[in-house]
């Protein structure tokens, strides 16, 4: 149970700190890698995810899709460049 209850205050310091610097997103992502190395598994991180975000967690495919990336040895939470049109001219 210890190990939980100092997830949730974690989970809470990391929310309050990259509230103003990171969109959500970025935000979560910051959580999913603090919880990857601290060795919970993507299953445990969903849902301690899911309690903190809410309606605006990453949903489970996303969750697992960024744990499989850091076990490749990804280390940045930000999305990769992409092609095409910027977004705004």
């Amino acid at each position: 149970m210890f190990i939980f209850d100092s997830v949730r205050v974690i989970t809470c310091l990391v929310k309050s700190v990259f509230f103003i610097l990171m969109d959500d997103r970025n935000e979560q992502r910051v959580a999913l890698k603090f919880y990857f190395k601290a060795g919970l598994s993507a299953t445990e991180t969903l849902v301690l995810v899911q309690k903190a975000f809410r309606n605006e967690a990453l949903n489970q495919s996303n969750v697992f899709r960024w744990y499989s990336r850091f076990q490749d040895g990804r280390g940045l939470v930000e999305d990769d460049e992409r092609g095409g049109h910027p977004k705004s001219t």
